[in-house]
């Protein structure tokens, strides 16, 4: 690992060097992985995304989250999916933790549940909260996505209580 700047990034951002993408952690911890400990679980329910949080996500990605290619799952050419965003962005930024996406940073109780396809162009799903955040009343409303709320590393489908 790379030693990491004294002051972490609060999401994540894709750089270029040489030819290859690199990821840095997003996190409020200051630190190399290294010295980095385990996150506590945090319940399902604490584990919601805010739109200026997703919004930011989306900004500092926004040249690759735009970049065409043929995607293998829709079977067509397009940007990215959250097929992309998982194994390049979340899974990369939650290595170290082994924890979900949203456990980095502050817990945030979910207001609102999201269901949809991971084939869809992540820059319109973001755009379709966009357009949700504006009939509601919340300044700042709070998604719980699964892709940012479970651990990917490690997706426990007890969460569903049925």
């Amino acid at each position: 690992h790379n030693q990491m700047n004294a002051a972490l990034p609060k999401t994540i951002r894709r750089t270029q060097t040489q030819g290859r993408r690199q990821v840095a952690q997003h996190t409020q911890m200051v630190g190399a992985p290294s010295e980095m400990a385990p996150l506590p679980e945090r319940p399902p329910e604490m584990r919601g995304m805010s739109l200026s949080d997703l919004l930011a996500f989306r900004d500092d990605n926004l040249a690759w989250l735009d970049t065409e290619e043929f995607n293998s799952y829709a079977k067509k050419t397009q940007r990215k999916t959250m097929y992309d965003v998982v194994p390049e962005l979340i899974m990369q930024a939650t290595a170290d933790r082994k924890c979900s996406f949203s456990e980095l940073g502050p817990a945030r109780a979910v207001q609102y549940f999201v269901s949809h396809w991971w084939g869809e162009e992540f820059l319109k799903f973001i755009a379709a909260l966009e357009r949700f955040a504006k009939t509601v009343s919340e300044k700042d409303p709070v998604f719980w996505i699964c892709s940012f709320a479970n651990n990917q590393h490690h997706v426990n489908l007890s969460l569903i209580h049925i």
